[in-house]
């Protein structure tokens, strides 16, 4: 079973919360150490405009999630120095 947050997902929206259409996978393999994303069917029929739209989107939430993580790590190597 697996789980989701919304964390990232717009943060400022203060409507019922619908996750509406899935239009991609992101994957991980751990022996490879390599990312993938994998695109529906309905994303790949939708038209242009709107997967410039999508894409974008994804884009910024993915920054602003990585982002996150970047200062989360830099605070835990600072720590580990300053134990040291």
């Amino acid at each position: 079973m697996s789980t989701t947050t919304d964390k990232h997902a717009r943060s400022n929206y203060t409507g019922t919360r619908h996750k509406g259409k899935r239009y991609g996978t992101l994957w991980y393999s751990s022996t490879g150490e390599d990312g993938d994303v994998t695109l529906s069917i309905d994303f790949e029929t939708t038209d242009n405009l709107l997967k410039l739209d999508v894409i974008d989107d994804w884009i910024g939430l993915l920054k602003s999630e990585r982002d996150s993580i970047q200062r989360e790590w830099e605070a835990e190597i600072a720590d580990m120095v300053a134990s040291q």
